[in-house]
Formats: C-alpha cells, structure tokens, sequence
C-alpha cells in the first residue's frame, strides 16, 4: 500500500538563519509554512531513524510530519562534491531536517516509511536546497507537489520513529456568551464597567509610557557610548588574493562584535567573472552594493564577511587601495 506525502524540508545557508525551504503547496497556500521550521526541533538522528508528530488545529487542516535531522555536505549541493559538511559564515556546521507530511492524524504504526524512502524524498529536496544556498534574503517557501511512496516490501528496512508530543496550534478566542436575562431583583445591578479600574488602568499606562521614554533614552545614549567606528586603508596588489588580503588585515577584529563594510573601486582581471553579480542585483538593486562597471568593481558599505565568499581566488590588475569601516560594539559599564 502507497502513502499520499508531501515533502519538506527546514535548514539554513551561509547567511540565513534556519527557515522553512520547502513546504507542501497546501501548507504554503495556508500561508503557514514556517510552522514547518517550529515544530522540527531536535537532535541530529542516528542512520536508519528518524521522528513523527501530529499537529493539530492549522489553517491547513490536522496533518502528520516524519522527518530525520541530519548535517549538510557539498554533495546536498553538488552529486560530485565530497562529504565535507557545509558551514555558516561564523564556521557554524549547518544540519538539514528533511521529511514528509501527511494529511490527517496518523500515529506511527500507521506511517510505514522505508530508509529508501527517506533517501528518495532527500534527493528531490536537493534542487530546492540548493536555489536557498544562493540566497541572501528571505525568500518565500518553494510548494513541494504531492508524492506517492510505495510501501515497504521484505528487502526494504523501515525507517525507526520516535513519536514526539503533539503540537497544538492556538486557536482563536471564543466569544464570550453574556447572559441577556432581565435581573428582576431589587439590588441594583453593578455596572459591567468598573469605572475605578479603567482610571487605575489609565494612570499605569500613562506611567509606564514615561518610563519607557526614559529607559529608552538611557539605553540609546549607552550604545551610544558604547560603540566606536574606525576606518582602515586597505592596500591590494596584483600579487595576493583579494580574499586572502582582507582575512589578513581585519582578522584581529571579532566577527560578533564588530560590523566591518567596505568601501571602494577594484579593476579586476576579467568582467566575465562577474557576471553573476549584475544577475543577481537584478533581485532587488536597492539591496546590493556591489556592481560591476566595466572592469571595476564598486563596493560601498559592502559586508565583510560577503565580500571573503565572492572574491575568493581572485586578484587585482593594478594597485587598489580601499576603505574599511570597522564599527565596534562593546560592553556597557
């Protein structure tokens, strides 16, 4: 017997942070496809093993998720890569929870799910993937269509659920039934507005207003104070890669507690190099600020940390220098 499933898939990239990549296409028309990266939490599973749970009371109707938990590889973004795992831009190793989605409540003797399964469901997921790999903002999710699984036959070892609590979605508040019979007793009636708690309630508003105003002004003019901005001149050669040069200038300062932009005009070697970047302004010009202009390179107010990715392996055709902006964050006394 076939099972009906929809597959998903929640992780990260190398700059954003875990989200839900593919969700079924009910569940994206819904709207609701991050409750997908909500309810996945754990630990990652050992080989042949994996989780299921119910959720209850979405907009897109009960439905049950198995998924496994597993670490990314250069092989989720290429068959001929190695096994090496993929990592974020702070060195963090980056996991993969990937499954399927089931309408309606089933428990897990009911969901007969093969590890060839799991590995099936894994492969179509990596297209999907690695379109999210190139993203630098938030994307909406990609719809999975639905998918027949067949069902496990002698040769086929089944994959081992923990079945985990089942998660609730909050419903909405029900009305409150007032009672609309005629009081008849001779005791007058109290008020359904008790007039002394809307003052009380005013005046506590009215101070915590003030005194939000107040520790609002004390924490900026921390912050204030407790950043500092400094610029460096960085020199590049035709000699050394841009990449490496900029590792080495910067590489004292700390990546958590310091925002580092660059600034600056590079004449690089060949434009055809680059011309992803002109593709890839074309998403949303106001959120790049690299561009390519003939054979130069225009940086301005350009991430450190982006700037290390794409400019790896390549070099200078003259002597360049650029700016950096180094803005420092540290600790209020």
């Amino acid at each position: 017997m076939s099972i009906n499933a929809w597959p998903f898939l929640v992780s990260r990239n190398r700059y954003l942070d875990y989200r839900t990549v593919v969700a079924p296409d009910f569940i994206c028309d819904a709207k609701i496809p991050n409750l997908l990266a909500r309810v996945t939490d754990g630990d990652l599973t050992e080989p042949g093993k994996g989780f299921i749970r119910q959720i209850v009371g979405t907009e897109a109707g009960d439905f049950t998720i198995v998924f496994r938990i597993i670490q990314a590889t250069e092989k989720d973004l290429n068959s001929k890569e190695g096994d090496d795992i993929l990592k974020d831009e702070f060195g963090r190793k980056i996991d993969i929870i990937e499954g399927i989605v089931v309408k309606g409540i089933k428990s897990k003797n009911q969901v007969n799910i093969s590890n060839q399964n799991i590995e099936d469901v894994h492969q179509r997921l990596t297209e999907g993937y690695t379109e999210f790999w190139e993203h630098i903002k938030p994307h909406p999710a990609i719809p999975s269509s639905m998918l027949s699984l067949s069902s496990m036959d002698d040769s086929s070892s089944p994959l081992l659920l923990e079945e985990l609590k089942p998660f609730q979605v909050n419903s909405k508040p029900q009305k409150l039934e007032i009672d609309q019979k005629e009081d008849n007793s001779i005791i007058p009636r109290k008020p359904l507005i008790n007039f002394r708690v809307i003052i009380l309630i005013a005046l506590g508003i009215l101070g915590m207003s003030f005194l939000s105003i107040v520790i609002g002004k004390y924490i900026s003019e921390k912050v204030y104070h407790c950043t500092t901005t400094e610029e460096m001149q960085i020199k590049f050669d035709s000699k050394n890669n841009i990449s490496d040069v900029l590792k080495k200038k910067l590489q004292k300062y700390d990546k958590k507690k310091s925002t580092i932009l660059l600034e600056g005009s590079l004449k690089v070697k060949s434009s055809k190099q680059w011309e992803f970047l002109t593709t890839r302004e074309k998403l949303d010009k106001s959120n790049y600020t690299i561009n390519l202009k003939g054979d130069r390179l225009q940086l301005q107010d350009y991430p450190l940390d982006l700037a290390i990715v794409q400019l790896a392996k390549q070099k200078v055709v003259e002597e360049t220098t650029i700016k950096a902006k180094i803005i420092n964050r540290k600790e209020c006394n």
